[in-house]
């Protein structure tokens, strides 16, 4: 990528005005209908809607509104999207897009337009109508691409090249609107990035209220530069492009021709060609061949030569820099809020990384192969781990760990005795601060003071003390992904052993997890340093300030009690219950997992029967509310007309989402037990295995974290717990998180994608408002 030094680059101009003109002479104007805006986006309200706009056809104007047939389609974005039929009208079928809750003049006036460029250029569908906050449209899907196939990236590749040759003067209005209302703006490229997030985000008062202010842009000249002048080096990448903006599979439809065609216009402006060149191996995922296949077809098309693929496709992955997923980290509403020193390490960093694909073959390789997330996560960590060594969190703590208190001992129980060496520097080792009831890091000396015994029922227990290392339960929740640490901390202390979930803890891979919420032991600051406070947070990234080495009688033990499975810490499973139901192999193991798959730190529900029967200090109150005899539905909290149901699946009875229907036996449960649920129909209980999370990307931490939600006979495992929020969590649409009891992943509904038959999991996904995972018991 290049930094600020950019070149200018001249505007890509318009077709002739005489090709232009026969274009517009042949796109039929669309109609402005009145009296429509704010439109219920019911059924019933979408049908009145099309049957007013197109009241100029006798069948849609006679029609009654129970016989036209409306089907919502709508995505994640700001506008929702209904299919309309009624076959015996003229067009028997359109598509309506409304934006009731963003439609600012500029934001519309700009879609209308680009919808309108579109189809002028036989690359979109043509608008039919219009209003304030609404547009219909011919309907032009047929039938559904297979984007399995390489003759669909093919053609993806194709349409994408067409996208970039349509003129770009169409957008030259908006842009002089958007640098009239942010003047900063007159000294942005036509190429950069900046241009799509304005036209998207001008609109949105939530974000910018009635202020002409560009944030943390605004607050610094250098930030700003650097920040717009971020942009590809190869030439085709970042010339000036009519841009998608949002150029995935979703947004690109099949007429009956078999020709694809863009829809939805919402990210759509002039800028750098990388932005939709991005969007587009992105959705390729992993299979290079695909990436390849599109990028020839789009090369061909354009009538460039073959032997710019291969750079094109380097450039391509580094402009997921400036896109909001796949881990990119630029995308305007990623950075408004942060510090502008702190953009300016992000945009250096990124720079820093593209400057080392482009120096090495094999880090070229690795970033097609595997995207840029994985590819660039060691260079972006960098920023990450400085702001955790800047952290204001970190700092109390640490500040918080020079108090003083009397420090009373406990009884050491049986158990094994071990040394946590920081695996960053294994001379340094965990310890009591003296005179404190609180952990530090220390420079190893041999004393009872670094010394912890794992015992039987979950305690770890300070050998010289034998207090307990003790911390709160919390779930995490991801409110601020990418800074996620600041909501999910609590403070590690030494307490009296007592018989309770804050003392539970376990080792698995290095870290040490608390045993009924997942979170682990971690490092104020990530700093490697003697003095540094110890406490509890989420696991993330590399864990590099929270991966340890256990030494001691743990390293030694390999016999008697021990899981049979080479270097598991876990005790082999003596509870009868275990034993019953176990093939015989499993007898001398802490649990099936543990033999399946030896040494990837993976464990079962029954793993560990003195962990798994430890009765929960007070885990679901509101599940415990509920009346074991009367039936219930488990309802979307932000939209009750939605419940979890149950389907057949690979993995047995399994979770999704479906309208509520009174007739449904399969759609009620009822408690069993504590917090136990219990599917009325079959008898079997909502379950899914225990697995604790790491957040390796912390802009997408429900990556490599999912478990199927099915149904099992009752065992009495944690597998089967579960908790409706959580002491001191606000309410989301006025319910709370469904989670699992002992590892706190939230039964999710995929993409938040609310709407009947969509799929669920459980997943390390329980972020922001939680719309996907918020629910009401309702009868």
């Amino acid at each position: 990528m290049e930094g600020v030094s950019m070149e200018p680059r001249e505007l890509v101009r318009s077709k002739s005005d005489e090709v232009k003109s026969n274009l517009e002479r042949a796109l039929v104007q669309p109609k402005l209908v009145r009296g429509l805006t704010g439109c219920a986006t019911t059924d019933c309200g979408m049908a009145a809607l099309a049957k007013k706009a197109l009241d100029s056809d006798p069948g849609w104007a006679s029609a009654q509104l129970e016989d036209i047939q409306v089907t919502n389609l709508s995505g994640m974005g700001g506008t929702q999207t209904f299919k309309i039929s009624l076959p015996s009208a003229t067009p028997p079928c359109i598509c309506v897009h409304s934006r009731q809750g963003d439609h600012d003049d500029v934001v519309m006036n700009r879609m209308f337009a680009a919808e309108d460029v579109f189809a002028m250029h036989g690359i979109g569908p043509k608008r039919i109508a219009f209003g304030t906050d609404w547009c219909a449209e011919h309907w032009s899907a047929s039938e559904k691409t297979d984007w399995d196939s390489m003759e669909a990236w093919e053609k993806a590749g194709e349409l994408l090249a067409h996208v970039h040759q349509i003129p770009t003067d169409w957008f030259e209005p908006f842009r002089e609107q958007l640098v009239a209302k942010y003047p900063k703006l007159a000294m942005a490229p036509a190429e950069s990035h900046i241009w799509l997030f304005m036209c998207r985000m001008t609109g949105r008062t939530k974000h910018w209220g009635e202020t002409s202010t560009l944030k943390c842009l605004d607050d610094d000249d250098d930030v700003f530069q650097a920040y717009t002048a971020f942009a590809p080096q190869h030439r085709l990448a970042k010339r000036v492009v009519t841009a998608h903006g949002d150029f995935h599979p979703g947004n690109i439809i099949q007429n009956d021709c078999g020709k694809l065609l863009c829809v939805d216009f919402e990210f759509t402006s002039c800028m750098h060609a990388g932005h939709d060149l991005a969007f587009a191996v992105c959705c390729c995922g992993s299979d290079v061949d695909k990436k390849r296949t599109f990028l020839k077809a789009y090369l061909k098309t354009l009538g460039e030569p073959q032997s710019e693929l291969e750079p094109l496709l380097v450039d391509a992955h580094l402009a997921v820099a400036t896109l909001w997923h796949s881990g990119g980290k630029l995308a305007y509403w990623e950075i408004r809020d942060k510090e502008p020193a702190s953009v300016l390490l992000m945009i250096n960093l990124a720079t820093k990384f593209a400057g080392e694909v482009y120096a090495s073959e094999e880090l070229q390789e690795k970033l097609t192969e595997e995207g840029y997330g994985s590819a660039s996560r060691p260079t972006m960590f960098l920023g990450v781990l400085e702001e955790l060594r800047t952290s204001e969190l970190y700092a109390t703590l640490q500040h918080e760990l020079d108090g003083t208190v009397e420090v009373p001992k406990a009884d050491v129980g049986a158990g094994i005795t071990f040394v946590a060496q920081l695996q960053a520097r294994p001379d340094l080792v965990l310890q009591v601060k003296p005179g404190t009831g609180r952990c530090e890091l220390a420079l190893a000396d041999g004393s009872s003071n670094q010394e912890w015994v794992f015992g039987a029922n979950g305690w770890i227990q300070h050998a010289q003390t034998g207090l307990c290392l003790e911390t709160d339960v919390k779930y995490v929740h991801h409110r601020e992904r990418g800074q996620q640490w600041k909501d999910n901390a609590t403070v590690l202390r030494l307490e009296l052993p007592r018989e309770c979930d804050p003392q539970r803890w376990l080792l698995e891979g290095g870290l040490i997890r608390h045993a009924v919420d997942g979170r682990v032991l971690d490092v104020n600051g990530w700093m490697a340093e003697s003095g540094q406070g110890v406490n509890v947070n989420l696991a993330h990234s590399h864990c590099f300030g929270q991966k340890w080495v256990i030494s001691g009688e743990f390293a030694m033990l390999r016999s008697g009690k021990a899981c049979a499975t080479p270097g598991c810490p876990y005790l082999k499973n003596d509870d009868p219950h275990y034993l019953k139901i176990k093939p015989p192999e499993d007898h001398d193991r802490c649990c099936t997992r543990c033999r399946e798959m030896p040494g990837k730190g993976l464990h079962g529900g029954l793993c560990q029967r003195s962990l798994s029967t430890v009765v929960p200090l007070d885990p679901a109150p509101d599940l415990c509310a509920l009346s074991e005899c009367t039936p219930f539905r488990i309802c979307v909290a932000k939209q009750h007309n939605l419940c979890i149901d149950i389907r057949p699946s690979e993995h047995g009875p399994h979770v999704y989402l479906e309208n509520v229907d009174a007739d449904k036996m399969s759609q009620l449960w009822c408690r069993a037990g504590a917090d136990v649920l219990k599917h009325v129909a079959s008898g079997q209980v909502l379950h899914a295995p225990t697995k604790y999370a790491t957040a390796a990307s912390l802009e997408e931490p429900w990556e490599d974290n999912h478990s199927p939600l099915v149904l099992r006979d009752p065992d009495g495992s944690d597998a089967q717990r579960w908790v409706h929020g959580q002491p001191g969590e606000e309410e989301f649409h006025g319910g709370k998180v469904l989670r699992h009891y002992r590892d706190g992943r939230g039964v999710e509904i995929h993409g938040w994608d609310l709407k009947s038959g969509a799929n669920m999991g459980l997943e390390n996904a329980v972020n922001a408002t939680c719309d996907g995972c918020s629910y009401v018991f309702l009868p």
